[in-house]
């Protein structure tokens, strides 16, 4: 019986490719890669790749939940010193400061989600919490702090 592999052709450099409009920023990727190749910056939210890190080993594409990342093998000796940004997220803004937090598109998804499969996140306070950072969200429900 034979078995897949995920290592780029058995390249031992390459890059990476994500697919910016499935990724959801589960940061499965970053956790699993051996190597420290992959790296996440918080503010903005950001992917970011490090080309001499990466040994294409392909955890990151197994690993991936939502199957949006590839392996781009490719032969080459140019250092790459700077990360590069793979993918990149609009930051929520907090409704009460104005902090950025999170990823909007997720916190737009959990919110449509609730709203349309439970009452007590209909338009209520409940939903204005889940836009809320959390100093703010503490300030809400415990006002006395």
């Amino acid at each position: 019986m034979e078995t897949k592999s995920t290592h780029a052709g058995n390249a031992p450099y390459g890059s990476i490719q994500i697919n910016s409009e499935k990724c959801t920023f589960c940061l499965a990727c970053i956790n699993l890669c051996p190597t420290g190749a992959l790296t996440e910056n918080q503010q903005p939210p950001q992917i970011l790749f490090q080309a001499n890190n990466c040994a294409q080993c392909g955890l990151c594409v197994t690993g991936c939940p939502e199957n949006v990342i590839r392996l781009l093998p490719r032969f080459g000796k140019e250092p790459h010193p700077q990360p590069q940004i793979l993918h990149q997220a609009e930051p929520f803004i907090c409704i009460e400061c104005g902090a950025e937090f999170g990823i909007k598109s997720t916190i737009k998804k959990i919110i449509s989600m609730l709203e349309s499969k439970n009452a007590a996140f209909d338009h209520s306070a409940n939903t204005r919490l889940i836009c809320m950072c959390d100093p703010c969200k503490l300030k809400a429900r415990h006002p006395l702090l």
